[in-house]
C-alpha cells in the first residue's frame, strides 16, 4: 500500500524525447516533489536556496532547475552540500 496520500491523483509533467510532454504518476519511490530549502557548502560556507540533486528512482532523467549538483561558489561536488535543518 502506498503511504503517500493521493499519489494516484498527483502527476508531474516531464519531457518525452521530442514527443511533447507526458504526465507521470508519482509513487512513494518518487522524490521529484520534495521541497527545497537552504543548502550550505561545507567547503566554502556558501549558503543558497534549492535542493541537493538526487536521482529519482522513478524518473532518472528528470532534472529540476532548483537542483544543484555542485556549489554555486566553489564548484565543490554535491557530497559537500547539505540541506540545513528546517526550524
Amino acid at each position: 500500500m502506498n503511504n503517500r496520500p493521493n499519489s494516484e491523483l498527483k502527476s508531474v509533467v516531464c519531457p518525452d524525447k521530442g514527443k511533447g510532454v507526458v504526465k507521470r504518476a508519482l509513487t512513494k519511490d518518487c522524490i521529484c516533489e520534495l521541497p527545497g530549502g537552504v543548502i550550505q557548502c561545507t567547503t566554502c560556507g556558501s549558503i543558497f536556496c534549492g535542493r541537493v540533486r538526487v536521482k529519482c528512482a522513478q524518473h532518472p532523467n528528470t532534472i529540476f532547475i532548483s537542483d544543484f549538483a555542485k556549489c554555486i561558489n566553489c564548484n565543490a561536488p554535491s557530497y559537500y552540500l547539505y540541506m540545513a535543518a528546517k526550524k
